[in-house]
């Protein structure tokens, strides 16, 4: 395996649940530094709401709804007109006070807010990243055909986790990659030492 020359990048793609952060803590023994599309989306949304950033990444609070992100509390006013013009909110029924889960608030601010800007946007802020602290790097959401793209432009592969238990959401950032953009799928429905075997067989397909 030391041997092996290592691609630069790997991008980790999948339904939230697959365990993509769980398979960057078994990539950093090979050297891989975790990083992602979201990281500058949580410090936008963190600043924006004025809250703490682990709000945002805690799997406990992550996915519960909290007064703290009503849309009243956002100091962004072009978040809010995205999505009245995506009409993802009625402000006659869901008004601003609503309260929200940081998934929904990031999802949005991501897609519907950020991308539809831009559909490089994150791409970018991601390639400043890895301008700094890269090669030997694992991306933990890749998610949107354009960031496969751009990974494997670089010399990088996707890995695409698989979990049973994860199951399917809804939003467009969730659905599924086509499988020309994957280089490998991974199993993740066994022990943590059955998904480091299966990233190990992964990556010596690649030699």
């Amino acid at each position: 395996m030391a041997s092996r020359v290592l691609p630069p990048i790997i991008g980790l793609a999948g339904h939230a649940g697959t365990g993509k952060d769980t398979a960057a803590k078994f990539l950093a023994v090979l050297g891989y530094r975790p990083f992602s599309f979201s990281d500058a989306l949580y410090t936008e949304v963190a600043d924006a709401f004025g809250v703490p950033r682990h709000l945002l990444t805690t799997r406990e609070t992550k996915e519960t709804d909290t007064s703290l992100l009503a849309l009243e509390h956002c100091g962004d006013a072009g978040f809010i007109a995205a999505l009245l013009d995506a009409d993802v909110i009625n402000t006659m029924v869901d008004g601003y006070t609503v309260s929200r889960s940081p998934r929904w608030i990031m999802q949005r601010w991501g897609t519907e807010y950020r991308r539809r800007q831009d559909p490089d946007y994150w791409i970018k802020r991601a390639a400043d990243i890895y301008r700094r602290r890269g090669p030997l790097m694992a991306n933990t959401s890749t998610r949107f055909e354009n960031e496969a793209a751009w990974i494997r432009a670089g010399g990088g592969v996707i890995f695409r986790l698989q979990r049973d238990a994860a199951g399917c959401a809804a939003h467009s950032s969730e659905r599924d990659l086509p499988a020309a953009l994957v280089d490998a799928e991974v199993d993740n429905n066994g022990s943590l030492d059955d998904l480091f075997k299966h990233l190990q067989a992964a990556l010596a397909t690649l030699a």
